[in-house]
Parts: structure tokens; C-alpha cells; sequence
């Protein structure tokens, strides 16, 4: 550890060399600790896309001691990609095999697109560097927290070192590992005990190879394991599985395509022996239908006794919540031809109306008299979040201001309100338009978001449209926008 006069050093260097004051080493641990956070989008433990890679590699060259602060950082996360940084690749390889200090700083690893050599090949010799070259680094970082592999073969050796890192808290599979059958593993002698995962994510497709998919579900086995994702072809492993052991801490399972009817029967299986399950996602896939069968059959009524959050269609939603402790429920993905209302779906999901707190919807449009039927059916509820997505369509979706907020005068105990439209690119927008184009900024919005505060008293935020958010602050409310901000007093009687 640095002493207080070693540092007093570092930091006279520093300003002798730049002949500027100089922040105390403290906060310049906290800059880069700040720039290691990747704010594209992340995994639920750990960033999918670099960390803010320039600026890192700008303050390793700073100065020797601010090299070392940011030295931890920049090797924290390594990408391995034979196809497209070959060159890099192999460089960075060389450079872990030759200083055994920066493996201990890894600890989440991405590699991709690793293949073995063609057997017998008798033309010219595979571009692509060899999957023993990756085997042989990846078996010397004992500090791994993450994986994510993705499209790539492992080695066994490769899967053998996941059970030795007791570090390992995620792993990835963009498809489970294919291990050479002539060179299959002992599944048996793996001890899964010895595992510390918290959560997995594996997509599977279904001409999977049997060793890659025993090497997952063999993973699902860890006595730490949190959170689960799959793929709903895995379905008929886990339900394997679940003759073996009760999943005791499992939290979140996710399924990221649509389950037919015989998988909602291995899902309840599997959710039979998950008794603290809280939060259960069901995200159809970008080429399945968002239709659902009228029939999908409700689970049993000893299971998911403890769901307390649930993410799918309407629809699946009106099947599950009813008759459990729900008080979330993210509507993802709304049907575009069910012949079931809107209306008759959220009222059998009130049945649960109780507990129900929070309602996020993705819907295509704001029909009229959407959120007079949700104050009336759910006057509970005390979040209210709606994103729509068919704003592209060309006269689809005008939204009056006065008309639609008025209807939600019965929700006393709103807290939180949104309606804005859906940003997403698959939808092919860069930017979606202002649903309440009149109000589009913050100045316009202040007699609207007078007239909520009026209606609900116990309301702390606020956001009309895609620019604006209000936030309530001890006795005022603050707007902010990309370019400007405001300051608001309202009194009881809800006037500035």
C-alpha cells in the first residue's frame, strides 16, 4: 500500500511536470473509476461494449502514477476476436502470456468466432489463429469474473478451468461451447459445488451439438445461481435438471424466445422447484410471432408464489399474475392480430389488483379510452410507464393532451407517470417524434404538469414526450432537457 509521503511524491511530480494544481490521488482513482463505466448498454452484471477506452488509455499516459491507477482498468476487460483483430489479437495474447501481473487484472473476457483447424486440411493453412492459442491464456486468468463467448468453440481444458475460478460470477453462451466428441468430458467427476455463478445466459438452437449443451446444463447446477436466461429449446435440459436439485437462489429467469404450449409445461415444471422466483421475463424472438394461443395454460397455483415482477404480452400476462403477489408488470411486446381486447386482458390481470403497483406497457398506439380503463381497472397503482410504437404510421397515434390526462384522476396514488414514444432501432427510427409536439419543451409543459400535481398529490416525476423530465425536489419540481433546464414552485392549490 502507498504511503502518505509516497503519495505527497507522486502528486509533487505531477505538478511539477504539468505546472498546474493537481486533484489528490484519491480523486483521480474516482476519474477512473468513473471512466471505466460504459453507459451504451450492459448485462446485468457486466458491460457487453468497451469501457470508455480512449480516455483510459489517455490517462495511462499521464503520468507513471496515474499509469498505474489506470493500468487495473484498461486491462480489466479483454476482447479476443481472431476474425476481425487478428493482429490485436494475438498481440494482446503475447502480452498476458509475458506479464503475469495484467492477467490478475482481467477479469471479464469476451472471445468470439474461435474455430479448430479443419480435420485434414489439405489447402492452405487456416487464417485464423489457432482455438489452443486462446485454451492456453485463457487457463492462466484465475481472477475471471465475466464470460461472454460468443459463436466460439472451447477446449476442455477451457470448460475444466471454469470450475477453478472461484471468482466466476457470469457467463455468456451465444451458443453452447462445441466440444470435440472424441475428447468429451467426465461430466461427473466436475464438481459443481465448487461453482460460485450468480447468473448464465445461454442461447440454444435446436441442432446443438449433446456435449455443448451438457457442458450448460451442467453449469445450471452452481448452489450460488441467481439468475437465469435460456432460450426456451432448453427447456426439456432443465427440466432434467430439476430431478436433481431444488434451484433454491434463483431470482430471474428469463426465456428470450416464445414458449410453445409443451414449454410452458417443462417452464412450470422448472418453476416447481424455484421456490423464490421474483421475477419472470418471457421476450419472444425478432423472427417469431407475437401472437398467442387463446389456450396457454395458467400454472399451477403452488408455484410462483413469490413472483413479484413479470415481464410479456399482455395476454401471457393475464395467464401468470393472476393469484399472485405481483407488483410489477412490464408489458414488452403487445400482440399486433389477438382478437382479445385490451380491456377484457387487463381485467383478469386485476385479479391480482392488490398488490399491482407499477404498470410499464409498450403499446402500438393510445387509443381513447386506454387510460380511463386502466384508473378504473387498477386504481392502485402508483408507477404508470407507456411507450408507443407505431408513431412512424401516418396519422396513427395523435395524442390530446387535455382528453388523455384527465382520464387518470382516479390513480391517487400515482407517484410516477410516463408516456412518450418507444426509441428503438429495430423499429428503423433514430429518434422518435414528440408525441405531444405543442408541449415539446419545458416551459410549455408547466400548466400540464400544474394541473397532475393538482389531480395527485403524492406525484414525484414526470416525463411528457421524448426531451423532458420533471422531478420533484423537496418543495418545487425541476425540469431538465439536453439544452436547458427550470425550477418550479408549485403551491397546494397547485399555481406557480
Amino acid at each position: 500500500m502507498q504511503s502518505s509521503k509516497d503519495r505527497s511524491k507522486d502528486q509533487d511530480d505531477l505538478r511539477q511536470a504539468h505546472g498546474t494544481p493537481q486533484l489528490p490521488m484519491e480523486l483521480w482513482i474516482a476519474v477512473a473509476q468513473h471512466l471505466r463505466q460504459d453507459k451504451t448498454r450492459t448485462f446485468r452484471f457486466y458491460p457487453v461494449r468497451p469501457f470508455n477506452m480512449p480516455a483510459i488509455k489517455s490517462l495511462r499516459l499521464t503520468s507513471r502514477t496515474l499509469n498505474a491507477v489506470a493500468e487495473s482498468l484498461y486491462w480489466e476487460r479483454v476482447e479476443l476476436s481472431p476474425v476481425f483483430r487478428k493482429k490485436e489479437c494475438a498481440e494482446i495474447i503475447q502480452h498476458l502470456h509475458q506479464n503475469a501481473g495484467h492477467r490478475e487484472f482481467v477479469q471479464c473476457l469476451l472471445f468470439s468466432m474461435w474455430r479448430p483447424p479443419p480435420p485434414n486440411n489439405p489447402g492452405p493453412a487456416e487464417p485464423r489463429l489457432p482455438l489452443d492459442t486462446l485454451s492456453e491464456i485463457f487457463t492462466r486468468l484465475p481472477n475471471l469474473r465475466a464470460i461472454h463467448a460468443n459463436w466460439s468453440h472451447m477446449t476442455c481444458a477451457m470448460y475444466e478451468h471454469l470450475y477453478s475460478l472461484q471468482q466466476l460470477e457470469y457467463i455468456e453462451f451465444a451458443r453452447p461451447p462445441n466440444i470435440p466428441l472424441e475428447k468429451s468430458l467426465d461430466f461427473n467427476r466436475l464438481n459443481t459445488a465448487a461453482l460460485r455463478l450468480k447468473a448464465i445466459t445461454v442461447l440454444l438452437g435446436a441442432s446443438e451439438t449433446v456435449p455443448g449443451v451438457l457442458a450448460c446444463a451442467k453449469l445450471f447446477l452452481s448452489p450460488s445461481l441467481e439468475e437465469l436466461s435460456t432460450s426456451s429449446s432448453m427447456a426439456s435440459f432443465i427440466h432434467t435438471l430439476t430431478n436433481q436439485k431444488s434451484f433454491d437462489r434463483l431470482r430471474y429467469y428469463e426465456a428470450v424466445e416464445p414458449l410453445a404450449l409443451a414449454g410452458f409445461t417443462e417452464f412450470y415444471a422448472f418453476a416447481a422447484h424455484c421456490p423464490n422466483l421474483t421475477s419472470v421475463k418471457f421476450r419472444p424472438g425478432s423472427t417469431a410471432t407475437l401472437d398467442e394461443p387463446d389456450d396457454i395454460p395458467s400454472p399451477p397455483a403452488n408455484i410462483l408464489t413469490q413472483l413479484r415482477c413479470f415481464e410479456g404480452t399482455l395476454q401471457l400476462a393475464a395467464r401468470i399474475v393472476p393469484g399472485r403477489p405481483v407488483e410489477r408488470v412490464i408489458i414488452a411486446f403487445a400482440p399486433f392480430n389477438s382478437d382479445v381486447s385490451f380491456e377484457a386482458s387487463l381485467t383478469r390481470l386485476s385479479e391480482s389488483s392488490q398488490r399491482l403497483r407499477a404498470l410499464n406497457l409498450a403499446i402500438r398506439y393510445l387509443e381513447d379510452d386506454y387510460l380511463s380503463i386502466i384508473s378504473r381497472i387498477v386504481p392502485s397503482l402508483e408507477e404508470l410507464e407507456i411507450s408507443l410504437y407505431l408513431h412512424s404510421v401516418p396519422g396513427v397515434g395523435k395524442i390530446e393532451t387535455r382528453l388523455h390526462l384527465d382520464q387518470l384522476e382516479p390513480l391517487s396514488r400515482l407517484r410516477l407517470f410516463v408516456l412518450k414514444n418507444l426509441e428503438d432501432a429495430s423499429f428503423g427510427l433514430t429518434k422518435a417524434p414528440e408525441p405531444f409536439p405543442e408541449i415539446a419543451d419545458g416551459p410549455a409543459q408547466v400548466s400540464t404538469v400544474k394541473e397532475l400535481c393538482k389531480n395527485h398529490k403524492h406525484l414525484e416525476y414526470v416525463e411528457l414526450g421524448q426531451t423532458v423530465r420533471w422531478y420533484k425536489e423537496d418543495d418545487c419540481w425541476i425540469w431538465r432537457s439536453p439544452s436547458e433546464s427550470g425550477v418550479i414552485h408549485f403551491d397546494l392549490a397547485g399555481s406557480e
